[in-house]
């Protein structure tokens, strides 16, 4: 089981870098993520929209906050 949202939930928000990746995948790591993940919350960013950050492992969220 997931946490993934319901097609109810996803129709009220756009989500974005999502299911991108399949499951077990063992070649995806946290540079690849980050090479998806930024130029998509600068784009967001660029609109005036607040991007939120949800799901995933911390060390994901912590190669956002931490960016070299």
């Amino acid at each position: 089981m997931t946490a993934k949202p319901t097609p109810d939930e996803k129709s009220q928000a756009p989500h974005h870098v999502y299911d991108v990746v399949e499951m077990h995948r063992k070649d995806f790591n946290v540079n690849k993520y980050l090479d998806l993940a930024i130029p998509k919350i600068d784009e967001i960013l660029s609109r005036g929209k607040l991007p939120i950050v949800v799901g995933g492992t911390n060390y994901y969220i912590e190669g956002l906050l931490f960016e070299k």
